[in-house]
């Protein structure tokens, strides 16, 4: 059987074992039913130091002995120096959705910038995809199963898994080569992207300007540009990403330093969302309602909190402090079938003296967005079993299928930590 036909095979039984599954889990709302408030998880705040556990065969699996949760395989690294291929193979960001509209197919992503095809029912490798190898930005069409967008120089292509075709959406002369800062979703109907092009600078090298633009997917026709410059009274500021909200209606522009601001789809300003800029997604809560969910250093205090903010406008809310500051987290809530949830994974990202082993450290775990500082409320995962960071890759950017239950995280697993790039990808099977 050809790869295509792979593929094509592959994706209609997926999808009827997922149309099948969500007919029992999916209330009439479409949302998930929330398994993680009786799920019997470990929702306490001890310490709890990572396991030894040999590295399970590809394919294979293992219950971590400590949050008694199954752990999966998918991708197997080669040997330093082997020939052939990416050096390892990870998810492609926390806050991207590896899943595809049903469920059915998801993607990794090469250390090499290739994208790799997975059935969404057994884990399983199914082919690469013919999306050019780069930081292209390939995204899932939110409501079509079958389409990925991503970008190239100055365009902007929509890409068929059952086809393995692409073809252009538009072409934005002057503008490119484009892109979004790698850290965006499209809007929730799919019909939204935000990009910018090439960042222009000053003599000495600092951040000017770059054109900022919405595209619309539907009709290839982009919106108004914007000449975004950076925020007065920080002269080393920079852009970091610019992403739609996920009802489609606004941008959020993040700076290092600045911090967020939000302005309508055609950037008429509304409002500063944040001072900082760290690690953060957009979450839906149990009310339908929308934040801003980041980690937030806050150096007044020393420490490292979780914080919502709403973007209607409402006051922030810190939902949950970690034990030290040096936790470094990243945020999904690509968990659009679950609300009320964050699924956060931590690492020590190296500043300051490590104290000794450390509640949440080097885990997955998920976040009620109800909690407070003073009631947290979590349900503790899985542990990475990557201790310390050598690269970008060992972040463990772990990401939620829509319903809530695999989540995907990169690790080494104890293999290769002084090595660029060579990381894993591993499954939280909830199911």
């Amino acid at each position: 059987m050809s790869n295509k036909q792979a593929v094509t095979a592959l994706a209609l039984v997926s999808t009827l074992l997922v149309a099948i599954g969500a007919s029992m889990l999916l209330g009439a709302d479409g949302a998930s039913a929330d398994f993680l408030g009786d799920s019997g998880l470990r929702a306490d705040d001890a310490v709890l130091a990572t396991p030894a556990v040999s590295p399970p065969g590809l394919g294979d699996s293992y219950v971590d002995p400590v949050f008694d949760t199954r752990v999966r395989r998918l991708t197997l690294t080669p040997e330093p120096g082997s020939a052939g291929g990416a050096a390892g193979t990870v998810p492609e960001y926390s806050k991207a959705q590896a899943w595809n509209a049903d469920d059915s197919l998801f993607l990794l992503r090469g250390t090499d910038g290739s994208s790799v095809l997975y059935d969404g029912q057994t884990l399983g490798k199914i082919a690469k995809t013919r999306i050019p190898v780069g930081d292209v930005e390939p995204r899932w069409s939110p409501v079509d199963p079958d389409l990925l967008t991503y970008v190239l120089g100055d365009r902007v292509f929509e890409y068929s898994v059952r086809k393995r075709r692409s073809r252009r959406i538009g072409r934005y002369r002057g503008l490119g080569p484009l892109t979004s800062g790698a850290e965006q979703e499209r809007s929730a109907d799919g019909r939204y992207f935000a990009l910018h092009g090439p960042v222009h600078e000053y003599r000495d090298r600092s951040f000017a300007w770059t054109k900022a633009f919405v595209v619309d997917l539907k009709t290839g026709r982009r919106g108004p540009v914007k000449v975004l410059r950076r925020p007065r009274g920080d002269p080393g500021d920079f852009l970091d990403y610019v992403a739609v909200t996920p009802d489609g209606k606004s941008v959020m522009v993040m700076w290092a330093a600045h911090g967020a601001d939000l302005y309508s789809r055609r950037w008429r300003y509304v409002r500063r969302l944040t001072n900082w800029d760290e690690h953060g997604d957009f979450c839906r809560d149990a009310n339908g309602q929308t934040s801003f969910v980041v980690a937030h250093y806050r150096a007044d205090v020393n420490d490292e909190v979780v914080e919502a903010v709403p973007l209607n406008g409402e006051p922030s809310r810190v939902l949950w402090r970690a034990p030290v500051f040096n936790l470094a987290l990243h945020i999904s809530c690509r968990n659009t079938a679950l609300p009320g949830w964050a699924f956060l994974s931590s690492y020590w990202d190296g500043i300051g003296l490590r104290p000794g082993p450390t509640a949440f450290e080097s885990e997955v775990f998920a976040l009620g967005l109800s909690s407070t500082v003073e009631a947290p409320v979590v349900r503790r995962l899985a542990h990475t079993q990557m201790i310390d960071r050598a690269d970008y890759f060992d972040e463990p950017h772990a990401t939620v299928r829509r319903d809530g239950r695999v989540v995907l995280f990169a690790s080494y697993f104890g293999r290769f930590a002084t090595s660029d790039s060579y990381d894993d990808t591993y499954a939280i099977d909830l199911r």
